[in-house]
């Protein structure tokens, strides 16, 4: 939905100490949103109940944040979440390179558009993807009328001025030393009021942005920012989707913003990216989601140039996985690209997102809108007839495959029109440096005839997927390790380790277990989902 991704602009300057500058005038948020169904979402209001956390004006807007000198994340980890004990961090940063094979020129190509259209008309909408570059980007902010009118996702000018650079691989686990004890008095003040408040009542303290510290912004869309925030619980670095009311002018724009939601909290998978929490301000929708600090494929690959394949099949492989997983969902993704493919911080694994155009069908439904980003339309869109929209988005895949491998996509032109023609003839280039299986594999997906396409859950045994070249080996870097095959668990299995810290955290243990059962999005499951992310 966000028309710029969560992308990697952190170093110890995502969180600067507190400014003089900064707004005393936050929003007290004090609703929770409960999604039901697909098309609507039912709140239950706690205004009414205040606590000294709520109360509070949150005077410091972020905390600097600073890599661990740990080599071993596992160990740490578990020292981070036990003791919380303090560790002298170490500084690092590194700076991409940028690639020209796959630098965006304008965002009037048609290959950097996304398409969307009503079910009557056929006539494509465009709309641009824009493609900032730089520092510039964020320094742009909604006008503010006065100093009260301020709220909390208005960012300090001077953290959107700075230079950043792209986040350490460990900068979600740690604080520096001089934050340390004050984010230790902010943890126990919390675990205080978690315990007493489920003394007092008998449902869950409200949810509210208490338990976050907000830092700089990290991307911009057609509703709202999406802004840096730290868990304070488990110090863990979140992406807070902010959605301005004011931009949802009728209930076809609520409706596909509650769609999104509903569709992540259905899907929990290793390679989806994730939502903890959604809740409201009154000028506001806050969604916590799961931050990939690594940016997002498209500009891995730009830096690479293009992928070698064995790094591409490891990368395949997961979105294969999380692909499978949504499809047995019932969701049509819509919109696979490489910009929608996010990498965490230890750039180990990958995160399909924005769910923005994202439909629930059956299997066999016949679908008559037109949407997606032209240079990865399969031709079925394009003839605008009906199509079944999980072949579809196997097209999609096929050109995702095809651009990580080249470094391009194989159909480019000048206009939409000549791009739709390339397309609908199915003639493209296939690299010589390019394996018989890679070749053979995408040729299997960029089949004319939707059924003529290899099925979803055939694709990681195709031969490509078994193949490796061994002088590449000592090539690759070691990221995007481990097995590709899947390793999906259907029943939810609770981690009794991370329960006990969870509910140390002030939770009772009945409450946490239920709510992880019943799929609840609150200040409790949040916690389990973080502390797991982080071990596992």
């Amino acid at each position: 939905m966000f028309k710029r991704k969560i992308r990697a602009h952190g170093s110890s300057q995502d969180f600067a100490e507190p400014a003089s500058k900064a707004s005393k005038e936050f929003l007290k948020v004090g609703n929770r949103i409960r999604i039901s169904s697909k098309d609507e979402g039912r709140r239950i209001s706690k205004s009414e109940k205040t606590s000294p956390v709520t109360t509070r004006i949150i005077k410091n807007l972020a905390i600097e944040i600073q890599p661990p000198a740990h080599k071993d994340l596992h160990e740490y980890v578990k020292k981070r979440i036990e003791g919380w004990k303090e560790i002298t961090p170490d500084r690092q940063s590194r700076t991409p390179a940028r690639s020209p094979e796959l630098t965006p020129k304008q965002t009037s190509k048609p290959g950097h558009r996304r398409v969307v259209s009503d079910k009557i008309s056929s006539i494509f909408k465009i709309r641009s993807v824009s493609r900032r570059n730089g520092n510039n980007s964020f320094q742009k902010n909604t006008p503010i009328n006065s100093k009260n009118d301020r709220s909390l996702i208005e960012v300090n000018q001077s953290l959107l001025q700075e230079r950043h650079t792209p986040t350490h691989l460990y900068e979600n686990l740690n604080v520096s030393a001089g934050s340390f004890q004050e984010q230790e008095e902010e943890k126990e003040k919390l675990v205080s009021y978690i315990s007493s408040y489920f003394g007092k009542h008998l449902d869950d303290p409200p949810t509210t942005l208490d338990f976050y510290k907000i830092g700089k912004m990290i991307g911009k869309g057609a509703f709202g920012k999406v802004l840096l925030g730290v868990h304070k619980l488990t110090g863990m670095n979140v992406a807070i989707k902010t959605i301005e009311k004011a931009q949802l002018r009728n209930e076809h724009a609520k409706r596909k913003v509650f769609q999104e939601v509903y569709i992540l909290k259905k899907i929990r998978n290793k390679y989806v990216v994730k939502i903890f929490e959604v809740f409201e301000s009154s000028k506001h929708f806050l969604i916590v989601m799961e931050y990939a600090g690594g940016g997002d494929l498209l500009q891995f690959v730009k830096q690479k140039g293009r992928l070698t394949e064995n790094e591409a099949r490891r990368i395949f492989g997961q979105i294969i996985e999380g692909a499978i997983e949504i499809h047995e969902n019932g969701v049509l993704h819509r919109d696979f690209k490489l910009d929608n493919i996010l990498l965490d911080s230890q750039y180990s694994c990958c995160k399909i997102c924005d769910f923005g155009v994202s439909k629930l069908v059956k299997k066999g439904q016949i679908i008559n809108e037109q949407c997606g980003t032209p240079a990865y339309l399969a031709p079925e869109i394009i003839v605008d007839r009906g199509y079944e929209g999980f072949w579809a988005d196997m097209w999609s895949l096929g050109i995702l495959a095809y651009a990580m491998l080249c470094g391009t996509v194989p159909f480019k032109a000048h206009s939409i029109p000549e791009l739709n023609k390339l397309i609908l003839t199915g003639k493209y280039n296939l690299p010589d440096y390019l394996s018989e299986n890679a070749k053979d594999m995408i040729r299997s997906m960029l089949q004319l005839v939707p059924h003529n396409r290899i099925p979803l859950d055939s694709l990681l045994r195709h031969p490509w997927f078994r193949s490796s070249d061994e002088t590449e080996e000592e090539s690759v870097s070691p990221r995007f390790i481990g097995n590709i095959e899947p390793s999906r668990e259907k029943r939810f299995k609770v981690d009794d380790f991370i329960l006990e810290k969870v509910v140390a955290c002030g939770f009772p243990k009945s409450f946490v277990l239920n709510s992880l059962n019943c799929n609840e999005l609150n200040h409790a499951t949040a916690t389990y989902y973080l502390l797991h992310d982080a071990i596992h």
